[in-house]
């Protein structure tokens, strides 16, 4: 189940491309965690699947190390066309985790900031349109304290 030549992973018994979830099922049943390649795969699919044409998917070591008061996980860039998401999730999130993250970014880069702020009811039902779990009330402040981010152009 790898990439190859930028095609999706294969079903093994009819050797036509996986769907993310599909993709996702198969990598995670058994996990704590992914690895870095699996990752960037899942990723580079729900992109692809979501219509990010051109888009590019990136994991790398953010600026800021954890605690999380001054760590962002991921960013959108709209107007490069990069998602690009810290490996520090790669290394400490499971893969339900992962997903939810990816699934964040990439409703970013769909709606935009919206009419209604980076993390308002426009972006909320895609991020839920396109999967990502609902977050408990309990962890709401958190994330919005936690997960503001900048669009930036580079």
């Amino acid at each position: 189940m790898r990439f190859e030549n930028g095609t999706a992973p294969v079903r093994e018994e009819t050797q036509t491309p996986m769907t993310a979830d599909e993709y996702y099922r198969a990598i995670s049943w058994d996990r704590r965690r992914l690895d870095y390649d699996e990752a960037l795969e899942l990723m580079q699919l729900y992109m692809q699947e979501s219509g990010l044409v051109g888009w590019t998917a990136e994991i790398e070591r953010g600026i800021l190390p954890p605690p999380f008061e001054d760590h962002v996980l991921g960013q959108c860039y709209r107007d490069a066309k990069i998602i690009w998401i810290d490996v520090w999730a790669v290394e400490h999130l499971s893969p339900a985790q992962w997903k939810d993250v990816i699934l964040h970014e990439v409703a970013h880069a769909l709606v935009g900031h919206a009419d209604d702020g980076y993390h308002g009811r426009v972006w909320l039902a895609k991020a839920r349109e396109l999967g990502m779990r609902p977050v408990p009330d309990s962890k709401r402040g958190y994330l919005e304290r936690h997960t503001r981010k900048k669009e930036v152009s580079i």
